[in-house]
């Protein structure tokens, strides 16, 4: 499988969705699309989204006569993209939106960590974008230059300085920050941060910082935070992740040798993890894995799964019954 389709496997990452890139500076356009009978808004309150009463883990999307009284606002609204033949955008909204356009009576507003799970690829694709998208909304409302406001365009994927002798346009950023799967022998190395959940360890990661590549950050990462030397480094398959908007790039390593030594206070804890190690942890209860929608997860799994003790999805499957 080429690289290509294995990022394809990560969540938060949807192949139909269309971003249509091409047509967002046509006004036009997108004002027929938004008001087209194919449009379907996603409310955005306190950076969470709507969760229908109805069916559980179904995100509740609006059609935009619900939103006659903001829809004249044409500039609110960010446009995500187009899936077979619908076109998505998103809007914040404050509590007296929700109030005036009866939102709450469809469903809950709830936090996407928590519900990703639930939710088809497509509906967290989407919800992944438009996080990202308005959390860069939010941070943008003045000029980096100038600290005038600024005023959106393109639908949503520009903000330009209001003021003319300025005048700076400013795109969305994502940070780009490495995760990998280090290993040695028949041994992965795990670690845990003390705000995590109890019990809970995952993969090595970290920012990429200037002036850097992307091989010099996963070693600069796993040194500073385990001591750990690394030996070979390969490259395997990236996620976007929307916490705030971050692009996770997905390595796999291997150490030098097995010496642990906790540099920058960052890790509580950093241990080496045979696959029986694992299992006998997940079932004891001793042990919990990454986030089962991340990265994190995907590269504990993919090498878990090169061993002979099975597949460790249907483990972990087999453990919560």
């Amino acid at each position: 499988m080429d690289d290509k389709n294995l990022s394809l496997n990560n969540f938060f990452i949807y192949e139909k969705l269309n971003r249509n890139s091409l047509k967002r500076s046509d006004s036009t356009w997108i004002k027929n699309s938004l008001c087209g009978n194919e449009a379907f808004i996603i409310p955005v309150y306190k950076q969470k989204f709507p969760i229908s009463k109805e069916d559980s883990g179904e995100v509740a999307f609006f059609r935009p006569e619900l939103f006659s009284s903001i829809l004249a606002l044409q500039d609110n609204f960010i446009y995500l993209g187009e899936v077979e033949g619908e076109n998505y955008f998103c809007v914040k909204m404050n509590e007296e939106d929700i109030k005036k356009n009866l939102l709450a009576a469809y469903g809950e507003f709830m936090e996407l960590r928590g519900i990703a799970p639930l939710l088809s690829r497509k509906d967290a694709a989407l919800l992944a974008y438009a996080r990202a998208m308005i959390i860069w909304h939010d941070n943008n409302r003045y000029c980096g230059v100038c600290g005038s406001s600024t005023v959106s365009g393109e639908a949503g994927h520009k903000l330009i300085c209001s003021n003319k002798q300025c005048g700076t346009e400013h795109f969305p950023r994502t940070d780009p920050a490495i995760i990998v799967l280090v290993s040695i022998g028949d041994k992965c190395l795990l670690a845990r941060q003390a705000k995590w959940v109890p019990r809970q360890y995952a993969t090595i990661a970290g920012f990429v910082e200037p002036g850097e590549s992307l091989e010099q950050a996963v070693a600069r990462e796993v040194h500073e935070e385990t001591g750990v030397e690394l030996d070979k480094i390969r490259y395997l398959s990236s996620q976007p992740w929307p916490f705030p908007s971050a692009i996770m790039l997905g390595f796999r390593a291997t150490a030098k040798s097995m010496n642990i030594t906790l540099h920058d206070n960052e890790l509580e804890d950093a241990r080496w993890f045979t696959r029986k190690e694992i299992i006998s942890g997940l079932k004891e209860n001793s042990l919990k894995l990454p986030f089962s929608v991340s990265i994190s997860f995907r590269l504990v799994e993919s090498w878990f799964n090169e061993g002979s003790e099975g597949n460790l999805s249907d483990i972990i499957s087999s453990i919560a019954k």
